[in-house]
């Protein structure tokens, strides 16, 4: 499959005090609204923001404020993380040195009695957020003029950066009955295809253009004799399967054609319009290029792999290629990541690698920083999650990341790590597709897409295969980008 994807960091977010230019004109709906006659300037206000509390937060008092001056209303666009304490919070108010009173109103949720604090007299004085809103309320040096200001302090119900799991469908994409116990999925283009077949051999294509939205078209597959599910791939124009050691050709996974090319053991995946495979234990080659082949360099695995992914950047003279795990010539169990540049391969990953396994399920995603402990400072990068896959004694049961292309991998984050739910399993397959968001904004952003992960079927240790389809998203691509 190939991917535009940046190496090192795809973009950074917003930092405090750079959001400043919409502190005059922002609201929660981001409604296009010229500032509207607001009322004398003895009872407005033009800043405000919360008091340092390290043992709360580190970089609390750089949280960004926006102040609607005409609705009344100011807020924190970006939330606090999940499960932050709003109790008792202090707040820093920058109001006219004429204004008579500044008060702080909270209201009782219980006895109607509601708590004033003279924020003039008593500026350190803790407020309570977590009941919702608070007043602010300025009033003019003369007492005839006063504006009242609706005060919300914002707090993640979820944790940002958690990877979200959800069942979409109790079983795979598929009309087989008896059920399947294989099965397959590869994206060609805009369209999905999940390809199963059941114990009594027969096979179906399940297609789609919408998969997170449950729309399926179903057809029976006539494989060619003796197909090997787990060796279906795509390049950028057409679908690939062996049969016994010929190499198949499809553009709708139905019906197959016969390249006339043989000795096929495996595919490692697309690489443009070639599609890349093992022949044997000691060669590789391409097709439909014949100038593409090779001897398999040692240590190489030969099978049991994960998809080839290409990706390409602005660096790169050409697009460049990986797959991670797999079995070597030898029979033993690799965790190293590969690396093809178009015409050679060569090992990528240095002592970091991942646990020797087969089965791996590898692809690109997005992951969050924050600077210096600082979780205001956010920076989005581009990498690569591995999950599943056999070792020679069990299952992985870890997800691992790498932000350098595969060459070093780490244990991700425990709020990335799956639930107990999914169980651990090798030869997943792995699909991404966009799932579009609106707001009621009215402008600059009204919609934006998020990148969901459709994690499907898979082996259990004895090789039962789980008729599942989860689908997962990192929380925070899901929430509406800040403007």
């Amino acid at each position: 499959m190939k991917l535009r994807f940046a190496k090192f960091i795809i973009s950074g977010l917003l930092v405090g005090g750079l959001l400043t230019a919409c502190n005059k004109n922002s609201s929660d709906d981001e409604d296009d609204t010229s500032l509207a006659d607001v009322g004398s300037a003895s009872t407005i206000v033009t800043g405000f923001s919360l008091k340092s509390n390290y043992k709360l937060l580190v970089g609390l008092d750089s949280v960004f404020f926006s102040i609607d001056q005409v609705k009344a209303h100011i807020f924190n666009a970006d939330s606090l993380p999940e499960g932050t304490d709003v109790r008792k919070l202090q707040v820093t108010i920058s109001a006219p040195s004429s204004a008579k009173s500044v008060e702080i109103i909270m209201p009782s949720r219980y006895d109607g009695q509601d708590t004033i604090i003279n924020y003039l007299k008593n500026p350190n004085d803790s407020i309570n957020f977590s009941r919702g809103s608070v007043m602010l309320r300025v009033s003019s040096a003369s007492g005839l003029e006063e504006r009242v200001y609706t005060v919300n302090v914002n707090v993640h119900k979820v944790n940002a950066d958690s990877l979200q799991w959800n069942a979409q469908n109790s079983r795979l994409q598929s009309d087989l009955s008896p059920r399947p116990i294989e099965e397959k999925s590869v994206q060609l283009g805009d369209t999905y295809f999940t390809l199963t077949r059941n114990a009594a051999g027969d096979a179906c294509m399940a297609t789609s253009a919408s998969p997170l939205f449950g729309s399926w078209t179903f057809a029976p597959a006539a494989l060619p004799a003796d197909a090997r599910i787990e060796t279906l791939a795509a390049t950028s124009d057409a679908l690939y399967i062996i049969g016994g050691e010929k190499l198949y050709r499809s553009t709708n996974g139905l019906t197959w054609t016969d390249t006339e090319t043989d000795g096929w053991t495996w595919l490692y995946g697309g690489y443009d319009t070639d599609i890349i495979g093992a022949k044997g234990t000691d060669r590789w080659a391409a097709y439909p290029s014949t100038s593409l082949e090779g001897e398999i360099p040692s240590g190489m695995p030969v099978r049991g792999t994960s998809t080839l992914w290409a990706y390409s950047d602005d660096w790169f003279i050409a697009p460049q290629a990986m797959f991670i795990g797999g079995i070597a010539a030898d029979g033993t169990y690799c965790g190293d990541t590969w690396g093809f540049d178009g015409a050679n391969w060569g090992q990528l990953s240095s002592r970091n690698a991942l646990p020797e396994a087969e089965g791996f399920v590898l692809f690109p995603y997005f992951t969050y920083r924050s600077g210096n402990n600082k979780f205001y400072i956010i920076t989005k990068y581009s990498c690569w999650i591995a999950l599943g896959g056999k070792t020679a004694d069990g299952m992985n049961n870890k997800v691992y990341i790498s932000l350098d292309n595969g060459v070093n991998w780490r244990e991700a984050s425990q709020s990335m790590q799956l639930p107990e739910a999914i169980s651990p399993r090798s030869g997943a397959s792995i699909m991404l597709a966009d799932k579009t968001f609106n707001s009621r904004a009215t402008a600059p952003i009204t919609s934006w897409d998020a990148p969901f992960i459709l994690l499907s079927g898979g082996y259990s240790r004895d090789g039962s295969l789980y008729d599942q389809l989860w689908t997962g998203v990192l929380n925070r691509l899901t929430f509406k980008p800040l403007q």
